[in-house]
């Protein structure tokens, strides 16, 4: 039992280490390249639906994103193979949508940066972290520095914080996202100066509701036998209301002090 926690642990340091690595270096970055960045567990993938979604339609391209091409459309930084993104997969707009976990990054000049306040965000990352083998309880995944609510803030500051007036810089907010998804994900198109009809929100919103997300993912997972995920859920073991003691919230609140004053003032 011990070498096999060994294993795991090895084996979560491995992926962590690939998930975090910076690509800048294997990857062409054109200037008009936009950036999708959170912090994991963030809810990126189905603002990654949406956006795609818009553009496929934008395009009149008959295609919809699903689970297993939604890569194709919007590339993730961290999943590439080889170092080429092509730009003229969808013929509009004519650049291209980069997903990224990393933290700042001067050679990103547009980024759109989701947001998701940090009691969800660390039950969401941790039921994913759990999936892929860490073993420990909340409470230890909270305080670990290296995936807990250490790395959320660092995460989060290194991109609010920096003063960069050559970097153009959106900031949205899950929780808004998902009050509002047309009025959010409209500004995004308003700061990109691409104008979209309503019914192309409304047909996008659509296409990337929980429903359709959830059906297209267990297509993909009944066509994939080595994804063994449920990624898209509603309630599940290790939910928020059964892992969130008063001793978890106050800590995360006490180290998130600040983001928490600044943008999510009733969390206090």
């Amino acid at each position: 039992m011990f070498i096999i926690n060994k294993l795991r642990k090895i084996i979560l340091k491995v992926k962590h280490s690939i998930k975090n690595k910076a690509y800048s270096k294997s990857t062409t970055f054109f200037h008009n390249d936009v950036f999708l960045v959170e912090f994991p567990k963030s809810g990126i993938t189905w603002l990654i639906f949406l956006i795609g979604n818009i553009n496929l339609l934008l395009s009149k391209m008959n295609i919809k994103i699903t689970f297993y091409n939604h890569h194709q459309f919007v590339a993730d930084i961290h999943q590439l193979r080889g170092n080429r993104i092509d730009s003229k997969i969808i013929p509009f707009p004519p650049y291209r949508f980069i997903k990224s976990h990393e933290k700042y990054n001067k050679e990103y000049n547009f980024v759109v940066y989701l947001m998701r306040n940090p009691f969800d965000v660390m039950v969401s990352y941790y039921r994913f972290m759990k999936y892929l083998g860490y073993n420990s309880d909340f409470i230890n995944f909270v305080k670990d520095k290296r995936y807990g609510i250490t790395s959320w803030v660092e995460h989060v500051d290194s991109w609010l914080e920096t003063q960069d007036d050559a970097q153009s810089f959106m900031l949205l907010k899950y929780e808004n996202l998902k009050k509002n998804p047309k009025s959010e994900i409209e500004k995004i198109y308003n700061n990109l100066g691409i104008d979209v009809n309503n019914k192309i929100y409304q047909q996008a919103i659509k296409y990337s509701n929980f429903d359709n997300m959830k059906i297209s993912e267990k297509y993909y997972r009944d066509t994939n036998p080595r994804y063994k995920m449920i990624f898209v859920r509603k309630g599940a073991i290790n939910s928020k209301e059964d892992i969130m003691t008063e001793e978890i919230y106050n800590y995360i609140k006490m180290r998130a002090k600040n983001i928490l004053e600044k943008y999510y003032p009733e969390y206090l």
